[in-house]
């Protein structure tokens, strides 16, 4: 079973990571008020992590627990709460 959790946050720092055994990017992620977590194995969200849209405001983060590991699976920009 899968355990997922979403949250709100900035993304504070990242530290590319070696690739996955099939060439794909792989990152650390590092959030302001929850913590860092990788991203997962050969996973979409990789490629777009580099992405000046997702360093200049707060991002809606997914994170999963795979194989034991909690690990980002999803990044976009978080929705704008003002009217």
């Amino acid at each position: 079973m899968t355990k997922t959790s979403t949250f709100t946050d900035r993304i504070i720092k990242l530290e590319r990571l070696q690739s996955s055994r099939y060439g794909n990017p792989r990152w650390l992620v590092s959030f302001a008020e929850h913590g860092a977590y990788k991203t997962n194995v050969d996973g979409q969200v990789g490629y777009g992590i580099e992405n000046r849209e997702l360093h200049d405001g707060p991002v809606l983060a997914t994170v999963e627990r795979i194989r034991g590991t909690e690990q980002v699976t999803h990044l976009k920009p978080a929705p704008e709460t003002g009217l």
